[in-house]
């Protein structure tokens, strides 16, 4: 994978996906937690799957590249997406959000959505 390295972005058909630095994925505001770890996953001392942004933002890419149409984006739908959630579903379950959110008529929060297996893994081992 070529990243243009003075914005971050993809030279390819998939220009609009951004990987960006750690410090930045999924960044909501100051206090939002970042998704950076200097050691081993199993001794990060988090207990979110943020811990794992930039290798699940790369694998979300990959994903992309592979299977186009697996899942798709509902950043478009009125949600108020959380730090670790990467806002992928599959087409049906994105129209099923539509619907609870017109349901609901106020932004659904998102703690988790597409869960790559970096995230999985953090989850399965007590870490998120």
């Amino acid at each position: 994978m070529m990243i243009n390295d003075s914005t971050g972005t993809i030279p390819n058909s998939m220009s609009e996906f951004v990987v960006e630095a750690c410090e930045h994925i999924n960044q909501r505001d100051a206090t939002a937690l970042r998704g950076s770890f200097d050691g081993l996953l199993q001794d990060a001392p988090m207990t979110s799957t943020a811990v794992v942004n930039a290798l699940s933002q790369q694998l979300i890419y990959q994903l992309q590249l592979i299977l186009p149409n697996a899942f798709v984006s509902f950043d478009d739908l009125k949600v108020d997406l959380l730090d670790a959630a990467f806002p992928y579903l599959q087409s049906p379950a994105k129209q099923a959000l539509q619907k609870a959110i017109d349901d609901r008529g106020i932004p659904m929060p998102v703690n988790s959505a597409y869960r790559t297996i970096a995230q999985q893994m953090c989850r399965w081992n007590g870490r998120g």
